[in-house]
């Protein structure tokens, strides 16, 4: 459980990386 709880607060951090980079890329057009 413990490994799983890890790895589902990484996927967590890189979708909300992508979330950013996807929120920059609409304000620059």
């Amino acid at each position: 459980m413990r490994v799983f709880a890890e790895n589902n607060s990484a996927n967590s951090q890189q979708v909300t990386r992508q979330n950013e980079l996807k929120r920059r890329h609409a304000t620059e057009i």
